[in-house]
């Protein structure tokens, strides 16, 4: 007993194996759920490994312990001189594949005016967006990576004096960068990389592609089989009116009449 349901679940493990490579060559994504990548932090209780500080014009505590959005620290930054910035540079560019940048930044005594933006590799900052902020309020800014095109071209964040004037110290906490979709799925197939994105044109499909053919009721009744179909290679040369399929081999062929006994009501019974 024990046998047989091994069998039956190697039958069944293979049957989904060839579901699956079929969906792949196809680029047919089941709707299933997917989890993003994960997040990179920037800043949480002070810089992560990769982060440098290049601000200039600002006047930077890594290390400030009041008040804190989580965990025990945040940056305290103040601006000294018109058009400061506070800027975070990255060892390297942010992988691909995120879309958001988002922290949490508080105002202390408020009426600050500040442009967040991006750093490529070369230096060339572009920014995105303009916030104001409010007294001793935490507030969460999600900005959009639209502008840059792809994380992949970002070297750095900026937040940037927008007064043309200094301003006084205000407090930054959580920055990270994070990913709103699926992972990417980086398959090597001699030695070319094919990236799947299951986020992409995604789409239903119907059950009944999970159908096998000719499988047995035991089998079918074990594994909830949505279709048992009648079909495959076996009846490709069906002859409907003899009730026979016709099979070979390279050296021969030969007709093999199948069990219906009233060959004239089919496809009744069949």
């Amino acid at each position: 007993m024990i046998t047989h349901q091994l069998m039956r679940f190697r039958r069944a493990a293979v049957v989904l194996g060839s579901v699956l490579a079929l969906v792949m060559v196809l680029g047919i994504v089941p709707m299933i759920g997917a989890q993003g990548l994960p997040a990179i932090s920037v800043y949480g209780d002070g810089l992560a490994s990769g982060w440098e500080n290049w601000s200039w014009n600002t006047t930077i505590n890594l290390n400030s312990t009041n008040p804190v959005r989580s965990g025990s620290a945040a940056l305290a930054a103040r601006y000294d001189q018109a058009w400061a910035g506070i800027y975070l540079r990255r060892t390297t560019a942010v992988p691909d594949g995120y879309q958001i940048l988002r922290f949490w930044i508080n105002g202390g005594s408020g009426g600050q005016s500040i442009q967040v933006g991006f750093f490529d590799q070369n230096s060339a900052p572009t920014m995105v967006t303009s916030i104001q902020l409010s007294a001793n309020t935490w507030q969460q800014v999600d900005v959009p990576l639209d502008a840059v095109g792809s994380s992949s071209s970002v070297w750095g964040v900026v937040w940037q004096d927008a007064k043309g004037s200094a301003q006084p110290i205000f407090y930054i906490d959580d920055v990270e960068f994070i990913s709103t979709g699926p992972a990417p799925t980086a398959i090597p197939q001699n030695g070319i990389t094919l990236t799947v994105d299951a986020g992409a044109g995604r789409r239903n499909i119907s059950p009944l592609i999970y159908g096998m053919n000719f499988a047995d009721a035991a089998l079918a009744a074990d594994i909830r089989l949505t279709v048992n179909r009648w079909g495959g290679n076996a009846t490709t040369r069906y002859n409907w009116q003899q009730d026979s399929s016709n099979r070979g081999s390279d050296w021969f062929f030969e007709n093999i009449p199948d069990d219906n006994n009233n060959p004239g009501a089919l496809p009744n019974g069949s």
